[in-house]
């Protein structure tokens, strides 16, 4: 928490419009955590909700800091911030970049706000419906495959690095990342010094 902290306070660099947080704890009882608000990281992670967020045992988690990017929804409406999340909240998505098909694309799946991002996770949702046939993967693999491989095949104009959570089911957590050349994205794999 103290290390998601520490990030989430210098992420503000990327944008102070908006903030929002995504995360699942561990076990059987396990809860998903949504929040997000038209302010900066560094005054969100002063607010209750994350400090809730502290008392359980996290297991992933997504945060984003939004600064409005013209055409793409205004921070100040909630609904155009992430993280974007699916109907029953078990699936989180941020993004950086633009999709240039956004605004066809929203018609095509039903988007809740006037942000390009949101096509990202709706793509991927239907995608999920059908299954990559592909040898010696789970199914439960190659539905989620099947969604990203959709992404990359209806969005051809646009940039983006991209992070997808979801709390499978009880025992099961899944982190997808993706990106084009436009975007850079990192990965920091701090399981063994944390445990």
């Amino acid at each position: 928490h103290e290390i998601m902290t520490n990030l989430f306070d210098f992420l503000e660099f990327r944008g102070t419009d908006a903030s929002g947080v995504w995360a699942t704890d561990a076990g059987k009882n396990g809860r998903v955590f949504y929040h997000k608000e038209p302010i900066k990281s560094s005054e969100f992670i002063k607010k209750d909700f994350w400090k809730k967020v502290r008392r359980p045992k996290i297991n992933l988690l997504l945060a984003h800091a939004r600064a409005t990017s013209k055409g793409n929804g205004h921070a100040s409406t909630n609904s155009n911030n992430h993280p974007f999340v699916s109907l029953d909240r078990r699936i989180g998505m941020v993004h950086n970049g633009t999709i240039e098909e956004a605004t066809f694309l929203s018609k095509k799946y039903q988007c809740f706000s006037e942000t390009d991002s949101e096509v990202i996770l709706r793509i991927f949702e239907k995608g999920m419906e059908d299954k990559m046939e592909l040898e010696e993967i789970p199914d439960r693999i190659s539905h989620r495959l099947g969604g990203i491989k959709d992404v990359w095949s209806t969005i051809t104009e646009g940039a983006m690095a991209v992070a997808l959570g979801e709390r499978e089911d009880d025992s099961q957590r899944n982190l997808f990342l993706f990106r084009n050349d436009q975007r850079p994205l990192w990965l920091a794999d701090l399981r063994d010094s944390l445990g």
